[in-house]
Parts: C-alpha cells; sequence; structure tokens
C-alpha cells in the first residue's frame, strides 16, 4: 500500500507529541508500506530524517491560517506521489486530506489528536464536514471518540498511540542520592498548563518544606520567559528542547512524570514515562484515566490544582514502595502499546 501522513510539522523543527509520534509511525509502517510524509514548515531549510521519505510544504506561522496555506502545495505532493490512501493528523490536515480527496478521488483517515479538545470559530461546521466525508475516523481514546461524536453519527475506531520500547531499553541511568526529580515534558503553550507545574514544585519546597524536590521542564515554547520568572524561588531546571536520543536517559534519571495539561489526546510523554520505567502524575481529564489507573500505575489529580498536583507528588516520593509498585506495572503495561499493533490496526 501506498499511503500519504499529512501532519504540521516534524522534529527538530516541532516537537510535540503527534509530530514525535508521525515520524515512529511512519518508519514503522514503512516496513510494510510505501509511506511518504508530508509536513509543513514556516522556516528555511526542509525535513531529512533518515528512513523517511518526507516532503516539505513551506507554510506561515499563524495558528489555523497556516493550514490554509499548506493546501497547495500538499496536494501537488499527493497528486505526484498518486497514494492509495491519505492519513491526516488532526483536523487541519484533514482539510487538505478533503480536498486532496477530492481532486484526487483518494480516501483519506480522519486521525483525531489533541487539538480535538481545543475551541476554536467554526470548528463545529468544519469538523462535521471533514469527518463525514472520511473514508475512516480514528480516536486515540474512548473520551476522544464521545468527543468526536458531537461532529459525526459515523463509527468511530479507537486505535491509540505507540511507543518505540526498544529506544529506552539501554540499561538504568544513576538517579541522585540526594534529590527526587518530577519532570514535565511538552512544549510551553497555554494548554500544557506548566505553570502548574511550577507552582507544584515551589509548593512542595517551600509551604511544605521538601528541599530536595526538583523539578525538571522538557520543551521549549513561548511560555518559556514567563515560565521561569514564575519558577524564582523554587528548584527548577529548564532543559530546553531535547532530541529523541536525550529523552530516555533523561526520564530514567528521574523520579517521576508530572503532566499539568488542559487538555490531552494520548500524551506521548506518558508512554515514553512508562517505557522508562516512572510513575505518572496525571490530570483526571479528557481520557486520562483510560492511560492511567488511580493507585495502580500512577496518581490522578483534580485539574489545574497545584496544591493537589503537589501532594501527589510527595506522595509518591515518601512512599517508595508504591513507587515501585507504579513502576513495575508501567514497564508491564508499556506493552500493549507497539507500533506494530498500531500499524496493523490503521493499514488494514
Amino acid at each position: 500500500m501506498k499511503i500519504a501522513i499529512l501532519v504540521a510539522g516534524l522534529p527538530p523543527l516541532c516537537n510535540g507529541g503527534t509530530e514525535i509520534a508521525t515520524v515512529a509511525l511512519a518508519k514503522c509502517a514503512s516496513r510494510k508500506h510505501e509511506v511518504h510524509v508530508i509536513a509543513a514548515t514556516s522556516e528555511d531549510g526542509e525535513y531529512k530524517i533518515p528512513g523517511l521519505k518526507v516532503h516539505t510544504v513551506k507554510t506561515v506561522k499563524i495558528p489555523y491560517i497556516r493550514a490554509l496555506f499548506i493546501i497547495p502545495g500538499a496536494v501537488q505532493a499527493i497528486m505526484k506521489i498518486k497514494p492509495d490512501v491519505i492519513h491526516a493528523q488532526g483536523t487541519q490536515m484533514a482539510l487538505t486530506a478533503f480536498v486532496a480527496s477530492k481532486i484526487t478521488r483518494t480516501p483519506y483517515i480522519f486521525y483525531g489528536r489533541g487539538e480535538i479538545y481545543t475551541k476554536w470559530f467554526g470548528k463545529r461546521f468544519l469538523s462535521s464536514i471533514l469527518m463525514n466525508e472520511a473514508d475512516r475516523i480514528i480516536a486515540q481514546t474512548v473520551d476522544m471518540a464521545e468527543e468526536m461524536g458531537l461532529y459525526t453519527f459515523r463509527n468511530i475506531e479507537v486505535i491509540p498511540n505507540g511507543i518505540d520500547v526498544e529506544r529506552f531499553s539501554n540499561g538504568a541511568q544513576a538517579k541522585s542520592t540526594y534529590l527526587k526529580v518530577a519532570v514535565a515534558v511538552g512544549r510551553a503553550r497555554p494548554e500544557k498548563n506548566l505553570a502548574c507545574f511550577v507552582d507544584a514544585i515551589k509548593y512542595l519546597n517551600n509551604e511544605l518544606g521538601f528541599k530536595n524536590a526538583m523539578g525538571c521542564i522538557i520543551g521549549d515554547g513561548e511560555q518559556l520567559p514567563m515560565l521561569k520568572k514564575r519558577a524564582e524561588g523554587a528548584n527548577i531546571k529548564f532543559m530546553g528542547a531535547l532530541n529523541n536520543t536525550e529523552i530516555p536517559m533523561c526520564l530514567k534519571s528521574a523520579d517521576i512524570l508530572v503532566n499539568t495539561s488542559t487538555s490531552e489526546g494520548f500524551p506521548m510523554a506518558v508512554l515514553e514515562a512508562y517505557a522508562a520505567g516512572l510513575p505518572v502524575v496525571v490530570p483526571n481529564i479528557c481520557g486520562m484515566k483510560e492511560i492511567v489507573t488511580n493507585k495502580v500505575n500512577g496518581l490522578l489529580y483534580e485539574p489545574g490544582n497545584y496544591k493537589a498536583c503537589a501532594m501527589s507528588i510527595l506522595e509518591i516520593f515518601n512512599r517508595p514502595k508504591m513507587a515501585e509498585y507504579f513502576s513495575k506495572n508501567n514497564l508491564e503495561r508499556v506493552k500493549l502499546y507497539t507500533w506494530d499493533k498500531v500499524v496493523e490496526k490503521l493499514y488494514k
């Protein structure tokens, strides 16, 4: 089968969960299929990822508007590739897939990502058209399928993200004997709500007196200056954007992964934490409780409540046997999420 995957960006220019997942998915699918990735960029230069056929489409930086500027170049690439199916990563890419499908009569897959939960003008009208015209509609969780069901009466399949466990197989990393490290992974954007993470670590350090707790934030983004100012007086380290080879080592040297998002699809960072054997602390939002079972492989807390987040972190820090129990369960649970299984379901 010849497949064209549409995505809003790729590493290293875009290091979000969708972009990282797209690379892993495409590489896995390339073992059995001819896969072409069509990726947008507002930067100079082209994406060059070993082992992948990547077609770069130049666009603008303005959110949502950029999706319109992608269409001409992406459709031209699709007409040249002549795929059997077009796979659209999210609503914005589905708009391009819709146009290309009308021109080339190629079926397309609408694969929902975390942006399904965001609100924007015209969303109901456009989402309804794009889903109803798709050959298949796919969600990452049951909760996401219910959200997408607001825009269509069509059948919605559920296929979660996958993870390359081999990236995390190179032995254990040394953990600090003094510090207890909580790590957050994600671009510093409003929906990631990393201010909650910063406030939770400050609360641990100051009000709760847990001086040997340290927070690490992995990722770049427009809110970093604000977060660094907010973090003054707390033991927080900003790691910046790391490449895929650095993330496993960084996670394995930490004690907990913390998520503070206001909305999520199926966060890659949580799967990476599982592969690294980390307990997780996550807000009870969207489909998170489908991924994390409270007090089995992590703790769920009230969304946006930094004190509740801090108390959950503290509970795991203070209960090493609980942390070990969560860790063992996550190392087993991650085996359910392989890219081979995802590809088999996606491109059947």
